[in-house]
């Protein structure tokens, strides 16, 4: 299969080479294929749920209710397809698979930015199927390959006493920094999954900080915004949550000022 996307893709073909993935991961929520779609994830594994391996069907989003609940600040209030704008699939996906930015290289934009100065983050959930640590890897090997091999990688924890290390840092700290990070337990998105972790990591990112034992001044509260198994209702201190919890990513802006006042 993968080497039926790259060969469509060497073609120029971005459509196709979509289409071959897209057998296998039904991405765009059956919008180009259903009624029909082969969605071989689900065959092959019994499990709906793309983004995360432990699980066998999506948790509920909170993601979603947020977009919907910021649409202004997200520029898409008051549009008449906004509903699609907020779905996976439909014309906007279609749209970017057709202009060809699926099939496009990033990482040579990474590669520019930090060359030009600018800190590069990378981060990748070791339970993801759809866009792992493994995958990310390759096109971080592609961005900084040399530096990260002579770098050296952190286990890390967000705070020092931690049982469970949160994941494995490198860091290349030149003019600029240039971090890849792998998160322990995450899926497709750390901050659904791991909300404590994905917390730190941006702290210790934003303020330069290592990725060691010190702490990146991640709350000491239960991960209680997030989805199960490692995060939300399943654990024992988020079954009672306070009413006036503050989501991670409400916290991310009030603390480092991270995107507008939403």
């Amino acid at each position: 299969m993968a080497a039926s996307v790259a060969a469509w893709e060497d073609r120029g073909d971005c459509v196709a080479a979509f289409n071959a993935w897209n057998r296998v991961w039904n991405d765009d929520g059956g919008s180009s294929c259903a009624p029909n779609c082969d969605f071989l994830y689900k065959k092959w594994t019994g499990s709906t749920n793309t983004e995360h391996a432990l699980l066998g069907a999506p948790p509920v989003s909170r993601f979603r209710g947020w977009l919907a609940r910021h649409e202004r600040a997200l520029h898409v209030f008051g549009s008449p397809n906004r509903a699609a704008a907020m779905a996976e699939g439909g014309r906007v996906y279609a749209a970017m698979v057709a202009s060809g930015d699926f099939c496009a290289d990033f990482a040579p934009r990474y590669a520019a930015l930090w060359d030009a100065g600018v800190d590069v983050l990378i981060y990748a959930g070791n339970l993801d199927p759809l866009l792992g640590a493994p995958v990310v890897a390759g096109a971080v090997d592609a961005v900084a390959g040399a530096a990260l091999a002579n770098a050296t990688k952190r286990i890390w924890r967000v705070a020092a006493d931690d049982a469970d290390p949160a994941g494995y840092a490198t860091c290349v700290d030149a003019a600029a920094r240039l971090c890849f990070v792998v998160v322990r337990n995450s899926g497709h998105e750390a901050p659904s999954y791991a909300p404590r972790s994905a917390y730190d990591l941006h702290a210790r990112f934003v303020r330069r900080l290592p990725f060691d034992g010190a702490g990146g001044g991640a709350p000491t509260c239960d991960a209680c915004d997030g989805a199960p198994p490692f995060a939300g209702p399943a654990l024992p201190g988020c079954r009672h949550r306070s009413p006036d919890h503050t989501h991670w990513h409400e916290r991310l802006r009030v603390d480092f000022g991270a995107g507008p006042a939403i």
